[in-house]
């Protein structure tokens, strides 16, 4: 008998009827690497080698829907080539896949940039993905530290998203990702484009200093959503918190399972743990938000 059997039966009492949207997957050899001087396979027998892998994710979770993207690594070419094979692919899973392709500004790897565009208007994919951690270059999120060619195609990525009417997801961690840098990306872009900032501010310092600004953006007319993926406890508690007293908070927290990198069943249990928040927010996270903000976008 599987191992999630339990989880999921316990789930399914609770919650009779709930509807689950993973706004977060990935797809993607990630492998055997050398990191920090050690030889690593950390997601042996757990990767998403296709979206064969990514379907039975959904169906041993009872996931109605999930956004899909290239697991990325140091070396670009990884992701900018799982993107010339997302599209096609998605199309065969039913409509319950909504696919991203990954995209790096750096200079080193503009014609994969270029390559990657072309395919995604050719497709018309609605979610774009980035990780300054993942970039080619060393710059980071802040626009200040960009040269004249990353800055125009970052332009060019924008000037995709708006025309496109996407998602940009961008992902939250320390150093080049921090979310005080992500910000200066955020506004360098401006309004009209939605950023779908992936793990609630990705550190402790991160998550302290998103939440307090998820409304203060809204209000500014920044359209920013964030998920509840690898999130400390006490974040997600605060998020949903934050969220009974607040619409615009409410509307703006979305539930995901990062995917192998994350579990569903961690990342889903974080969730229902705070269910004194109330059965409407909880719902609002798991399917709502996700529903608005992805499911609107893949149906134009």
């Amino acid at each position: 008998m599987s191992a999630e059997l339990p989880f999921l039966a316990a789930f399914a009492r609770l919650w009779p009827g709930l509807r689950v949207i993973d706004s977060h997957v990935h797809v993607g050899v990630w492998g055997r690497r050398t990191v920090a001087g050690r030889s690593i396979e950390p997601f042996r027998h757990h990767e998403h080698a296709s979206l064969v892998d990514v379907l039975r994710h959904l169906r041993r979770h009872r996931i109605d829907l999930a956004v899909v993207v290239p697991t990325y690594s140091p070396d670009p070419r990884t992701a900018f080539a799982e993107n010339r094979l997302l599209p096609e692919s998605a199309k065969k899973a039913g409509g319950r896949l909504i696919p991203g392709c990954w995209v790096d500004p750096s200079p080193a790897v503009a014609g994969l940039l270029r390559e990657t565009l072309d395919l995604a208007r050719e497709h018309g994919i609605r979610v774009l993905k980035t990780s300054c951690d993942g970039w080619a270059g060393k710059s980071s999120a802040d626009p200040a530290s960009w040269g004249r060619a990353l800055t125009r195609n970052m332009e060019r990525i924008l000037e995709y998203v708006r025309a496109a009417g996407a998602v940009f997801q961008v992902h939250t961690g320390h150093d080049r990702s921090h979310v005080r840098l992500v910000e200066k990306l955020v506004r360098f872009a401006g309004e009209g484009i939605t950023f779908h900032l992936v793990h609630l501010g990705g550190c402790v310092s991160g998550q302290f200093y998103l939440l307090p600004r998820l409304r203060e953006w809204t209000d500014e007319g920044l359209d920013v959503v964030t998920d509840t993926s690898m999130a400390s406890g006490f974040a997600v508690r605060w998020s949903l918190r934050l969220a009974r007293t607040n619409p615009a908070v409410a509307n703006r927290v979305l539930f995901a399972s990062d995917a192998p990198w994350g579990t569903f069943e961690s990342e889903i249990s974080k969730v229902l743990a705070t269910v004194g928040s109330g059965t409407t927010i909880v719902r609002k996270v798991l399917f709502d938000n996700a529903a608005r903000v992805y499911m609107t976008r893949s149906s134009g």
